[in-house]
Protein backbone atom coordinates (compact mmCIF):
# COMPACT_ATOMS: atom_id res chain seq x y z
CA UNK A 1 0.00 0.00 0.00
CA UNK A 2 2.79 2.48 0.93
CA UNK A 3 4.50 1.52 -2.31
CA UNK A 4 1.21 2.81 -4.48
CA UNK A 5 1.00 6.00 -2.31
CA UNK A 6 4.81 6.85 -3.27
CA UNK A 7 3.81 5.82 -6.94
CA UNK A 8 0.89 8.29 -7.23
CA UNK A 9 2.86 10.99 -5.78
CA UNK A 10 5.69 10.39 -8.72
CA UNK A 11 2.80 10.26 -11.13
CA UNK A 12 1.20 13.75 -9.57
CA UNK A 13 5.18 15.24 -9.65
CA UNK A 14 6.30 13.98 -13.01
CA UNK A 15 2.64 15.71 -14.19
CA UNK A 16 2.79 18.60 -12.25
CA UNK A 17 6.23 19.00 -14.04
CA UNK A 18 4.67 18.81 -17.63
CA UNK A 19 1.81 21.04 -16.53
CA UNK A 20 -1.06 18.34 -17.47
CA UNK A 21 -2.06 15.01 -16.34
CA UNK A 22 -2.57 12.30 -19.01
CA UNK A 23 -6.61 11.69 -17.37
CA UNK A 24 -6.69 8.39 -19.86
CA UNK A 25 -3.07 7.31 -18.24
CA UNK A 26 -4.19 8.08 -14.99
CA UNK A 27 -7.38 6.34 -15.33
CA UNK A 28 -6.18 3.28 -16.92
CA UNK A 29 -3.93 3.11 -13.73
CA UNK A 30 -7.30 2.94 -11.57
CA UNK A 31 -8.58 -0.04 -13.57
CA UNK A 32 -5.50 -2.05 -13.42
CA UNK A 33 -5.59 -1.58 -9.56
CA UNK A 34 -9.14 -2.87 -9.90
CA UNK A 35 -7.89 -5.92 -11.39
CA UNK A 36 -5.81 -6.12 -8.27
CA UNK A 37 -8.76 -5.71 -5.78
CA UNK A 38 -6.90 -2.74 -4.87
CA UNK A 39 -10.04 -0.26 -4.63
CA UNK A 40 -8.65 2.32 -2.55
CA UNK A 41 -5.56 2.99 -4.58
CA UNK A 42 -7.94 2.84 -7.80
CA UNK A 43 -9.68 5.34 -5.99
CA UNK A 44 -6.90 7.19 -5.61
CA UNK A 45 -5.79 7.50 -9.43
CA UNK A 46 -10.45 8.45 -10.07
CA UNK A 47 -9.77 10.82 -7.90
CA UNK A 48 -6.45 12.61 -9.21
CA UNK A 49 -8.48 11.98 -12.91
CA UNK A 50 -11.24 14.12 -11.48
CA UNK A 51 -8.92 16.68 -10.06
CA UNK A 52 -7.59 16.96 -13.62
CA UNK A 53 -10.52 16.80 -15.58
CA UNK A 54 -13.77 17.19 -13.27
CA UNK A 55 -15.97 17.15 -16.35
CA UNK A 56 -15.52 13.57 -17.43
CA UNK A 57 -18.18 11.10 -16.14
CA UNK A 58 -16.30 8.32 -16.56
CA UNK A 59 -13.80 8.52 -13.45
CA UNK A 60 -16.96 9.46 -11.51
CA UNK A 61 -18.64 5.80 -12.70
CA UNK A 62 -15.10 4.02 -11.62
CA UNK A 63 -15.13 6.13 -8.60
CA UNK A 64 -18.51 4.83 -7.59
CA UNK A 65 -17.73 1.08 -8.44
CA UNK A 66 -14.80 1.24 -6.18
CA UNK A 67 -16.89 2.77 -3.24
CA UNK A 68 -19.32 0.29 -3.67
CA UNK A 69 -17.22 -2.40 -3.42
CA UNK A 70 -15.39 -0.86 -0.27
CA UNK A 71 -19.27 -0.19 1.10
CA UNK A 72 -19.40 3.40 1.23
CA UNK A 73 -22.78 3.22 -0.69
CA UNK A 74 -23.99 6.79 0.05
CA UNK A 75 -20.59 7.97 -1.67
CA UNK A 76 -20.83 5.71 -4.37
CA UNK A 77 -24.49 6.93 -4.83
CA UNK A 78 -23.26 10.20 -5.01
CA UNK A 79 -20.56 9.42 -7.65
CA UNK A 80 -22.81 7.53 -9.93
CA UNK A 81 -25.64 10.79 -9.53
CA UNK A 82 -22.48 12.72 -10.44
CA UNK A 83 -21.62 10.77 -13.32
CA UNK A 84 -25.46 11.14 -15.07
CA UNK A 85 -25.65 14.48 -14.53
CA UNK A 86 -22.83 14.71 -16.18
CA UNK A 87 -23.25 12.21 -19.16
CA UNK A 88 -26.85 10.59 -19.33
CA UNK A 89 -25.91 8.34 -22.22
CA UNK A 90 -23.52 6.82 -20.29
CA UNK A 91 -25.66 3.56 -19.50
CA UNK A 92 -23.72 1.92 -17.41
CA UNK A 93 -24.08 4.20 -14.87
CA UNK A 94 -27.86 2.92 -14.32
CA UNK A 95 -26.59 -0.46 -14.01
CA UNK A 96 -24.19 0.50 -11.00
CA UNK A 97 -26.36 3.20 -9.05
CA UNK A 98 -29.45 0.69 -9.27
CA UNK A 99 -26.91 -1.41 -7.59
CA UNK A 100 -26.16 0.79 -5.34
CA UNK A 101 -29.49 2.01 -4.16
CA UNK A 102 -30.65 -1.44 -4.09
CA UNK A 103 -27.87 -1.89 -0.95
CA UNK A 104 -29.05 1.25 0.58
CA UNK A 105 -33.02 -0.12 0.72
CA UNK A 106 -33.80 2.54 -2.14
CA UNK A 107 -35.66 0.01 -4.04
CA UNK A 108 -38.18 2.36 -6.15
CA UNK A 109 -35.05 4.00 -7.51
CA UNK A 110 -33.18 0.95 -8.24
CA UNK A 111 -35.95 0.01 -10.65
CA UNK A 112 -35.86 3.38 -12.11
CA UNK A 113 -32.18 2.84 -12.89
CA UNK A 114 -32.30 -1.17 -13.93
CA UNK A 115 -35.42 0.26 -15.93
CA UNK A 116 -33.05 2.49 -17.88
CA UNK A 117 -30.12 0.37 -18.09
CA UNK A 118 -32.57 -2.14 -19.52
CA UNK A 119 -33.63 -0.21 -22.62
CA UNK A 120 -29.94 -0.37 -24.13
CA UNK A 121 -29.46 -4.05 -22.56
CA UNK A 122 -32.65 -5.63 -23.20
CA UNK A 123 -31.45 -9.33 -22.56
CA UNK A 124 -28.97 -8.92 -19.68
CA UNK A 125 -30.01 -11.38 -17.22
CA UNK A 126 -28.09 -9.87 -14.82
CA UNK A 127 -30.20 -6.41 -14.74
CA UNK A 128 -33.60 -9.02 -15.26
CA UNK A 129 -32.68 -10.94 -12.16
CA UNK A 130 -32.10 -7.83 -10.01
CA UNK A 131 -35.04 -6.09 -11.79
CA UNK A 132 -37.01 -9.37 -10.37
CA UNK A 133 -35.71 -9.90 -7.12
CA UNK A 134 -36.56 -6.04 -6.71
CA UNK A 135 -40.05 -6.81 -7.26
CA UNK A 136 -40.69 -9.68 -5.28
CA UNK A 137 -38.90 -7.51 -2.64
CA UNK A 138 -41.69 -5.13 -3.00
CA UNK A 139 -44.27 -7.98 -2.83
CA UNK A 140 -45.23 -7.10 -6.66
CA UNK A 141 -45.02 -10.66 -7.62
CA UNK A 142 -46.59 -10.57 -10.87
CA UNK A 143 -44.33 -7.72 -11.98
CA UNK A 144 -41.69 -9.83 -10.79
CA UNK A 145 -42.56 -13.05 -12.09
CA UNK A 146 -43.14 -11.20 -15.90
CA UNK A 147 -40.11 -10.02 -15.43
CA UNK A 148 -38.37 -13.55 -14.69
Amino acid sequence: MRFGVLLIIAIVLSFSAKGQINTDQVVASGLQSFDEDDYVMAMQYFNLAIQSKPNQAAPYLYRAIAKFNLEDFAGAEKDASHAIELNPFLKDVFEVRGAIRHKLGKYNEAIDDYSEALEVLPQNKYLLYNLAMLYETKGSKDESNATF
